[in-house]
């Protein structure tokens, strides 16, 4: 890549306004301005002309589960949008030449699959339906039987890891293709970096997979909490340790402080009590990222955890366990997509449906909030993401910093990324207007355009 790079005829959204060029030297800006005076800036830079285009700081995707993104889309059955208990079978009856058939991504049907449901399917191999939250599973016998995992009626609430984790996992390949295919997403949704939570069930052939791969994002990783942490290693930055608290509130494992109004006598799971958790806060001495959906499960979280820490979801809050994160400067790190998904909430909260995702209120209180799509379980699309938002209240400017600025300071690099400003790096969204298609991104001043063709443009957009 040419060390110099200036991008003129845009429209660069910066903390001093918009501005029509952006300089950069060694994959960091250096300049910003007019055209003439940027590329005077710089002694032999490469022009590239984006035709009007925008350049937004670039988008982050602060929650998302890279290798299982692909995985779901290439090689398990898609039941998304499934309707009924005979459709799951219908889709999950097709891969019947597989030697372990799952299938992911149904939501409310007319009741739940059971298990002589999905052995209808096969009674030689392993079938699992896994419910789109990724909180319950409904497994044949012979997935039963393999995994250990007995429910009298197939169900399994828990986190879909550690029931995936008891089946043989993918290939190295299958790995690889999953990052391959989940990479090209990213570029064109305008992700220049993802904060990673590694799923227990790959881990850690996951990370030795992407150690080998060159990928056109930033990676910021969260392991599963253990004795032994990895290490960085080139592609990816280790940024802390990952504890799931309670499941989802579609899966009814939500842990509530009061019983679910469609589920009397139920309050959801909580997989770690208070002191537990307390024992690994003491343990560990860096960032923990701590998966917390119900009131109850928020409210043990933000009493253990620390300034900068997370909380994430954090989609049932008390207003007490508002005011305290932000006292403690915790962060939360919120998925906007799910308050759309989630229609059904008054049907399982009553009243308290009300409280559910409440954004705008908890930015007055002052908590930093991070903005993620929780892929697989919701699509990457930040511009949908920075909408809901909107809807909920917030500004486009008050949005847009969930997915850069905040971002980059969930994982304690806001001098260093989250906004096109003089000094720091040249990590850019290409759109075609703040809230419109995103084309494409600039990384370190690298920049990854999917079809490499720019569209005002007939022929690839190459800088070597």
């Amino acid at each position: 890549m040419r060390k110099e790079v200036a991008i003129v005829n845009c429209k660069a959204w910066t903390p001093e306004g918009i501005v029509d060029a952006v300089g950069i030297r060694e994959g960091r800006v250096v300049s910003i301005g007019e055209e003439r005076e940027v590329i005077s800036d710089l002694e032999d830079p490469k022009i590239v002309n984006l035709g009007g285009l925008w350049l937004l700081p670039g988008l982050h995707d602060c929650h998302i589960h890279l290798p299982s993104y692909g995985i779901r889309r290439l090689l398990w059955t898609d039941l998304r949008g499934c309707k009924t208990v005979s459709e799951v079978i219908s889709r999950l009856s097709r891969r019947k030449k597989e030697n372990v058939i799952i299938g992911y991504g149904f939501g409310e049907l007319d009741r739940l699959p059971t298990r002589s449901d999905l052995d209808r399917v096969s009674k030689e191999k392993p079938v699992v339906a896994v419910r789109v939250c990724g909180h319950l599973s409904v497994l044949n016998s012979k997935a039963m039987e393999i995994t250990g995992l007995y429910s009298e009626k197939g169900i399994v609430r828990l986190d879909v890891s550690r029931v995936t984790s008891r089946l043989p996992p993918p290939s190295r390949e299958d790995l690889r293709r999953a990052y391959e295919y989940v990479f090209s997403n990213l570029i064109e949704k305008g992700i220049v970096a993802v904060n990673y939570m590694a799923n227990t069930s790959l881990f850690p052939r996951d990370l030795e997979v992407l150690s080998e791969i060159k990928p056109p994002v930033r990676i910021r990783v969260y392991v599963p909490f253990s004795n032994e942490i990895p290490k960085s290693n080139g592609p990816f930055e280790i940024k802390g340790v990952k504890v799931i608290l309670d499941g989802s509130l579609g899966a009814r494992t939500a842990f509530l402080k009061e019983e679910y109004s469609d589920d009397p006598g139920n309050k959801g799971t909580l997989y770690l009590g208070e002191d537990e958790l307390r024992e690994i806060r003491k343990s560990y001495d860096g960032q923990m990222a701590v998966h917390a959906i119900g009131d109850g499960a928020i409210e043990i979280a933000v009493e253990v955890l620390r300034g900068r820490d997370r909380i994430e979801h954090f989609s049932l809050p008390s207003e007490d366990s508002i005011e305290l994160a932000s006292k403690k400067k915790i962060i939360a790190s919120i998925q906007p997509q799910f308050v759309s998904s989630d229609y059904w909430i008054p049907k399982r909260l009553g009243a308290r449906g009300k409280m559910a995702y409440p954004f705008k209120k908890m930015l007055d209180a002052g908590i930093i909030m991070c903005s993620g799509s929780d892929a697989p379980i919701e699509e990457i699309d930040p511009v949908r993401g920075i909408e809901i938002l909107m809807e909920k209240g917030l500004t486009f400017e008050e949005a847009l910093r969930t997915y850069t600025l905040n971002g980059a300071y969930a994982t304690f690099e806001e001098r260093e990324r989250g906004e096109i400003e003089v000094g720091k790096l040249a990590d850019m969204t290409i759109s075609k207007s703040p809230l419109g298609r995103t084309i494409g991104t600039v990384v370190g001043g690298e920049f990854h355009i999917k079809g490499g063709v720019l569209p005002h443009s007939e022929s690839p957009l190459r800088l070597l």
